[in-house]
């Protein structure tokens, strides 16, 4: 594959390993030298999504589908967005506020568990609300309705 690019073999061994990333033009070339063209498409995005706009937002809207998925296999569903985040007044490193649906299934343990794989997927702290939860505390202030992802 190398040869047929036109590219020393080290470098793309170094793209292999994870060492280096190729640029758009670079693997736009890679791909033709193995029969491929690459196509990229532009999609809008969720009209509600727009309101997560500062650095943590951002972050919650890149990782939207794993952060939903994990959250599917701890037992949780309909993920929103509270705080800072959901206005838009969000920090880079603040803490994400997470307000969910539990369903039967889920246990003190399941949103533990939910918490370290969402901080490990994101990488900043992430505080688990559940609206059971919510409805107990209502004095907290918390919008109730959130973004969802």
């Amino acid at each position: 594959m190398a040869a047929r690019a036109g590219l020393p073999q080290s470098t793309v061994s170094a793209y292999e390993s994870g060492g280096r990333q190729p640029t758009l033009p670079m693997l736009s070339k890679l791909l033709e030298a193995m029969g491929f063209e690459l196509a990229t498409t532009a999609t809008p995005l969720p009209e509600h999504l727009a309101a997560l706009s500062g650095p943590v937002g951002l972050r919650l809207r890149r990782h939207r589908q794993l952060i939903v998925e994990a959250a599917a296999r701890h037992g949780v569903e309909n993920v929103r967005v509270l705080g800072a985040a959901a206005r838009g007044a969000d920090r880079p490193g603040d803490r994400i506020e997470l307000l969910v649906d539990e369903n039967p299934t889920a246990t003190p343990i399941s949103h533990l568990n939910l918490t370290a794989e969402l901080e490990e997927i994101i990488g900043l702290p992430v505080k688990i609300i559940t609206t059971k939860e919510l409805s107990r505390n209502s004095q907290n202030g918390t919008d109730a309705e959130g973004i969802a992802l």
